[in-house]
């Protein structure tokens, strides 16, 4: 799969990590990431709690999606291998758990722990 510099994707593994979702679906944070170029977030949320409600719409499959102050956010628990977000994407946001370095040690492209997540 080609990487699209326009993607992000967020994951928080088979955690729960609320604070991190919330995080990066707040306004500051998605301005932020338009501000940049990003035009997608992709979060895989774990056991966190779904976001749904407002810009955010539940499918048939369990899957948010919808436009978020101008970002387009798509929003799952699991998918059996993520391989294929973390190809696709120009930046990950993630709580820094082993599985992400993993499969993010392909080459030098942006990884985010979740403590720069509060950038200032």
């Amino acid at each position: 799969m080609n990487r699209d510099g326009r993607v992000v994707f967020v994951t928080v593994g088979s955690t729960r990590f609320d604070a991190l979702v919330a995080c990066v679906l707040s306004k500051d944070i998605v301005q932020r990431l338009i501000a940049n170029g990003f035009e997608k977030m992709v979060v895989q949320t774990g056991n966190s709690v779904q976001p749904i409600g407002g810009e955010l719409k539940e499918d048939w499959d369990g899957t948010s999606r919808g436009d978020l102050f101008g970002l387009t956010v798509e929003c799952w628990a699991f998918k059996p291998n993520l391989r294929e977000e973390y190809e696709r994407a120009a930046l990950v946001i993630g709580h820094a758990g082993e599985d992400a370095f993993i499969n993010r040690n392909q080459d030098f492209l942006s990884y985010v722990m979740y403590l720069a997540c509060v950038w200032g």
